[in-house]
């Protein structure tokens, strides 16, 4: 319950919005229902007022003195004093002809106050004050035929307001408490709601602390479609952070070890520097530590080649290719090596530009150096994937070799001479987008280099 009053909490500002919202709504839905109570409040004050005048016209009588009214009525509201219901007959001079016992020492009416003259068959309702109280007063005019001609009359009924607004005070009253009562339990249900469905986000953080804790290695708990996609984005993060941190740790080891030949030669060499030449001694150094530098290099560009699948874009490889191949024609004009870009001008990967132009370029430049007249890039696309087909006409790898330098995370002082590192790098950049590298028998007579891509 605590986390309901935490105002930073989802839940609590949820229930901060209906809190704003409930109150209009409440007021807008308690003036309609009370203008609806009262406006039917009304409409039976007119109905019931409308059937006492039928009851007074069908007990007066004209004779040769006028209209006649019985002293005592069939309602007996009519015959008692302050019974809140009275009646008077008017003529058209407006001369009181009769009044209702109940209003003879109660209630004075004034005629004048009223609409004149109505029309024959003529109505009006209205509320109105009649000695300082509210009072809903019905005029009715009728004309009556008498031997010396016809003469109207003027029937008045009136009813006390109060008894009505009595009646609205308790409806109001009443309406308010279950307004009030219906609000704590809509606001009471959200609550509950609001808790059942941010439960599956409670999940989640239990989750990712387990994660931090080393409890677990992803996110496994069952979610709602809604948040489904979200799970699947941070579990690829979650994957990516891990195979970083693993990845980091490989490549410390395979540099720790990648250096324990140089320098044990180094060291060597520091230690029998008397029995060989200066100049012999100095050679030796200076090729171990440009092999240390060359080490290095490398390790440090497999730890921090990652690529996840959360950030790729779409690289277009024809481009790329032909970047590449003008800039080794220039590197290696010496060799007049003629290069053919035969990759689709629509053919892009899910890779980003710098992976790409690093895994192209490390072969492309194996193919450079070691073709002889013709390299050759063409590229095929079959469904989700691309693969480039890297040429070239040199001696080519025999089968025997193939496995061996394709072995992902060779060491470089185990790689084969001008191809190892390269091709380390260029195996790692696949691996970390689910590509992979084959080699075959070139038609032009060296080897074929097929790289497999994903295209989307």
């Amino acid at each position: 319950m605590l986390r309901l009053f935490n105002r930073n909490s989802l839940a609590a500002r949820l229930l901060i919005a209906s809190l704003c919202i409930l109150p209009i709504l409440l007021v807008i839905i308690a003036l309609a229902l009370d203008k609806a109570f009262r406006s039917s409040l009304v409409n039976a004050e007119q109905e019931a007022l409308q059937a006492h005048f039928y009851s007074l016209l069908g007990a007066a009588e004209p004779d040769n003195k006028g209209l006649q009214l019985p002293e005592v009525l069939d309602q007996p509201k009519f015959n008692l004093h302050e019974s809140g219901l009275y009646a008077w007959v008017i003529d058209e001079q407006e001369h009181l002809v009769w009044q209702s016992e109940s209003a003879r020492l109660t209630l004075a009416l004034k005629p004048e106050s009223f609409a004149h003259p109505l029309a024959q068959g003529e109505s009006q309702f209205i509320q109105t004050e009649l000695s300082g109280s509210q009072y809903f007063v019905y005029n009715y005019r009728i004309v009556w035929e008498f031997e010396d001609g016809d003469h109207a009359f003027d029937f008045y009924l009136a009813h006390t307001a109060s008894a009505m607004e009595k009646e609205l005070k308790h409806y109001r009253r009443t309406l308010w408490i279950w307004l009030t009562l219906l609000t704590f339990i809509t606001l009471f249900s959200q609550w509950l709601i609001v808790r059942w469905g941010l439960r599956p986000l409670a999940g989640l953080a239990r989750e990712l602390s387990d994660f931090q804790e080393g409890k677990a290695a992803k996110i496994t708990g069952q979610y709602p479609k809604e948040i489904a996609p979200v799970i699947n984005s941070l579990n690829l993060v979650l994957d990516s952070e891990k195979a970083q941190r693993t990845k980091y740790k490989n490549t410390l080891g395979d540099l720790a070890h990648s250096l324990k030949t140089p320098l044990a030669i180094v060291r060597s060499i520091l230690e029998s520097q008397s029995a060989l030449g200066e100049s012999q001694s100095k050679q030796t150094i200076d090729e171990q530590v440009n092999r240390m530098s060359e080490i290095i290099g490398h390790q440090l560009r497999r730890a921090t080649n990652v690529s996840t699948n959360v950030n790729q874009r779409l690289t277009n490889l024809h481009s790329i290719s032909a970047r590449l191949g003008g800039a080794l024609e220039k590197v290696y004009r010496d060799k007049n090596i003629t290069f053919t870009n035969s990759v689709s001008e629509d053919d892009c990967s899910l890779i980003e530009e710098q992976d790409a132009m690093e895994l192209i370029g490390n072969i492309l430049e194996n193919a450079f150096k070691y073709g002889h007249q013709q390299v050759m890039i063409s590229s095929e696309k079959d469904g989700n994937n691309i693969t480039l087909y890297i040429s070239d006409d040199g001696p080519g790898v025999s089968a025997d070799k193939r496995s061996a330098i394709l072995t992902r995370g060779a060491r470089a002082d185990t790689a084969t001479a001008g191809q190892g590192i390269g091709l380390a790098i260029s195996i790692d950049i696949l691996s970390s987008y689910g590509g992979s590298l084959e080699i075959d028998d070139s038609t032009l007579g060296g080897a074929r280099f097929e790289i497999s891509l994903p295209s989307h």
